[in-house]
C-alpha cells in the first residue's frame, strides 16, 4: 500500500472524483504483542508515520468508535480510504485510451516456478504481454495456491450504511479515519 500511494493521490488528482480520501487509518489493538511492535519497527524503517495513541487520547481524538477492551490504537496519518470501484473504471479508460487491451475471463493457474510468458484461459485463449493483473479479491490464495500460499488471509468484514444526523459532522472524511 505505502508503495502504491503516490499514484492513487496523482490518479485522484486526475478524476473530476475524489479516489483516495487521505482520511488517515485507525487500527486498534486489546493489547500488545510481538507483531504489532514489529510493524511499526518496519514501519518506521520505510517512512511511514505512525502515532500510538493510548486510550483515553482515542477517545478524545475519535468519539465515534466505540472501545470496549481496546487498549490502543496505531494511527497512520497519511492513509486513507480508496474509491475502488471508481478508481477501477479510471484506470480501465486511461490504459484503454493508452492503447491496452482489457479481458475479463477465467485464467488457468500458472504453474509454480514457472515464467509468465503466457497466459491461457478457460475457453482456450492465450495472452502474452509484459506484465498481467490478476484481480482475484480474497480468492486469490486458491486461485494461485503455489504462488501466494498461506501470505493472505481474507476475513470476512460485515459492511453497514447508514446516515447521521443532520448536522453531525464526526463521520466526516475530514474527521473520521479509516479503520
Amino acid at each position: 500500500a505505502w508503495e502504491s500511494l503516490a499514484k492513487w493521490k496523482a490518479l485522484s488528482d486526475r478524476s473530476s472524483l475524489p479516489i483516495f480520501h487521505e482520511a488517515g487509518a485507525l487500527y486498534l489493538y486489546r493489547h500488545e504483542a510481538a507483531n504489532i511492535t514489529e510493524s511499526l519497527h518496519l514501519q518506521a524503517q520505510m517512512g511511514i508515520p505512525t502515532q500510538r495513541i493510548e486510550l483515553n487520547d482515542l477517545v478524545e481524538k475519535f468519539p465515534q468508535f466505540g472501545y470496549d477492551d481496546i487498549q490502543f490504537g496505531i494511527y497512520q496519518p497519511t492513509m486513507g480510504a480508496l474509491m475502488a470501484r471508481r478508481s477501477l473504471h479510471l484506470l480501465e479508460r486511461e490504459f484503454l485510451a493508452a492503447g491496452g487491451q482489457v479481458v475479463q475471463a477465467k485464467v488457468l493457474a500458472p504453474k509454480s516456478g514457472a515464467s509468465l510468458d503466457t497466459v491461457r484461459t478457460s475457453d482456450g485463449q492465450s495472452f502474452s504481454a509484459d506484465s498481467y493483473i490478476f484481480a482475484c479479491g480474497p480468492w486469490l490464495p486458491k486461485v494461485f495456491p503455489d504462488v501466494v500460499g498461506d501470505r493472505i488471509k481474507a476475513t470476512r468484514q460485515e459492511v453497514f450504511f447508514f446516515q447521521p444526523e443532520h448536522g453531525v459532522d464526526m463521520f466526516d472524511v475530514s474527521r473520521m479515519p479509516a479503520w
